[in-house]
């Protein structure tokens, strides 16, 4: 099969048939009247057509009839391909997605080793005179994110002093 994968500008792969094996057809058309055309013999598509005085088509041995059937192989393979080609792509994603969050999780950890860090712990356990934010009945043990957006920038009202009790309520899969 003389097919070429194409990839798009937005990194989509499809397939391209170049036509280069083809053959004289006999095709009838919706009219009634029949026609010689060139058919693409891997995508099925009819390239032009022949008259019946045209050397190629005096010099046939015999008349093939046209192969409906090959666009419709033809659709499958793509489909098939195109299918691959994006679960191919899906698993490339994923994974990428995987390696920065891993990426984002090292830098975070060493981070939160840093004096800076361990600065602004110590002034949230200040503000909140060293009492749970979360239930205000247990001593604050940890300082919790409210969102991740500034990490090694936070502003103080992006941090809350809590215990263990109410970390885990928070982060109940972090078991």
């Amino acid at each position: 099969m003389s097919v070429a994968p194409v990839t798009t500008q937005y990194g989509y792969t499809y397939l391209s048939c170049d036509c280069a094996k083809t053959e004289i057809r006999y095709r009838v058309q919706s009219n009634g009247v029949g026609v010689f055309v060139c058919q693409c013999l891997t995508c099925g598509r009819s390239l032009r057509q022949l008259s019946k005085t045209s050397p190629e088509v005096l010099a046939l041995t015999e008349r093939k009839p046209f192969d409906d059937t090959l666009q419709a192989r033809w659709r499958d393979y793509q489909q098939k391909f195109n299918e691959e080609a994006r679960e191919v792509q899906q698993r490339q994603r994923e994974e990428e997605a995987e390696r920065k969050n891993a990426e984002w999780w090292r830098r975070y950890n060493r981070y939160l080793t840093t004096p800076e860090w361990q600065e602004r712990r110590q002034l949230v356990f200040a503000r909140s005179g060293g009492v749970c934010e979360g239930c205000r009945k247990r001593k604050a043990t940890q300082v919790h994110h409210l969102t991740y957006e500034h990490v090694e920038h936070e502003f103080l009202f992006e941090l809350v002093a809590i215990c263990n009790t109410c970390h885990r309520r928070i982060h109940p899969d972090m078991e």
